[in-house]
């Protein structure tokens, strides 16, 4: 997955590097809230999406888009990958874990399917997926581990390890 998130990334141009650097960010919390609960997506963004130029989530969300509309069939992987995602179920009508499982509950989508409207992201770990799910306090939640089979996405490889301290 390595060479395959290499490849994708040297093909984008710098405008759309900044894109995926922002996707990365904690300002992707409240556009994917925005996706999932259909509120508008023209509040102001997050402050690094503001400070980079964007005026709102809409402006954003767009050029997301965008991009990974360019990458096009490069986001085919070679094979399936095993992935896994960690979510925090936490007591409330508006998060995944809650409506994944009304989905679920209400057979409104093939058990094996789920749309999540906003931005997923995942890790081949699952103990680093879980861990995501506990590092932001929020109180009553339980993590969840998703486990998934991935064909398509947009491979983002882990930065190589500092250089020693030079002596």
């Amino acid at each position: 997955m390595t060479i395959t998130g290499e490849k994708q990334l040297l093909a984008l141009k710098p405008e759309q590097l900044k894109v995926i650097d922002l996707m990365l960010s904690s300002d992707m919390y409240a556009l994917n809230e925005a996706l999932r609960t259909g509120q508008g997506l023209d509040n102001g963004p997050g402050p690094l999406m503001d400070y980079s130029g964007y005026s709102s989530n809409r402006e954003f969300h767009r050029d997301a888009l965008t991009v990974f509309a360019s990458l096009a069939s490069s986001l085919t992987i070679n094979g399936q990958v095993q992935l896994y995602r960690g979510i925090r179920h936490i007591n409330g009508p508006h998060n995944l874990a809650a409506t994944m499982q009304t989905m679920l509950n209400s057979n409104t989508v093939p058990t094996q399917h789920v749309l999540d409207p906003g931005y997923g992201f995942a890790v081949t770990d699952p103990a680093v997926a879980i861990s995501y799910a506990r590092s932001r306090p929020h109180a009553p939640s339980t993590a969840v581990l998703l486990q998934l089979t991935a064909d398509r996405g947009l491979c983002i490889p882990e930065p190589p390890p500092p250089p020693p301290p030079s002596e």
